[in-house]
């Protein structure tokens, strides 16, 4: 018996103004994968990318056949592909690029994380009988002494 791969729709999340800024951003930095990073917008913009339950494998359909699933597995340098472009080249593919731009247009869209909490004082510690210390400024002194 075969366990169905169980999967995550991840695009749905992404805007395409965010995918656009990315495109743009990779394109700048990597002129070299100016193509494939066109194809791998073009599979992100039409939800063919989908994460496993691991978020370290990823499904991505092809766009020629959409009984053949690509799976790429994200690690350290050009992330792993079945697809034959990646096993004839050993470099970034088009799914794998699919993949990084849908992780780059999520870190981007992420809301910021919450603010730390203020740390209390355990209540244990607190004298509650001990004297607050203060120091009144000029101004105040100045307004006590005319009341007296």
């Amino acid at each position: 018996m075969s366990a169905t791969p169980s999967y995550q729709p991840t695009t749905a999340d992404v805007t395409l103004t965010t995918l656009a800024a990315v495109l743009n951003g990779a394109r700048a930095k990597c002129p070299e994968y100016t193509s494939r990073l066109d194809k791998a917008a073009g599979l992100l913009a039409s939800g063919r990318v989908r994460g496993g339950e691991t978020g370290r494998v990823w499904h991505v359909t092809s766009e020629t056949d959409a009984s053949k699933v690509y799976i790429v597995t994200v690690q350290g340098g050009p992330w792993r592909c079945n697809c034959p472009d990646f096993q004839r080249r050993e470099d970034w593919c088009k799914h794998g690029l699919a993949v990084a731009l849908l992780k780059r247009c999520q870190e981007r869209e992420a809301p910021p994380p919450p603010p730390a909490p203020i740390p209390f004082p355990v209540l244990d510690q607190i004298d509650a009988d001990a004297p607050i210390p203060f120091t009144l400024t000029p101004k105040a002194r100045a307004l006590l002494n005319t009341r007296a």
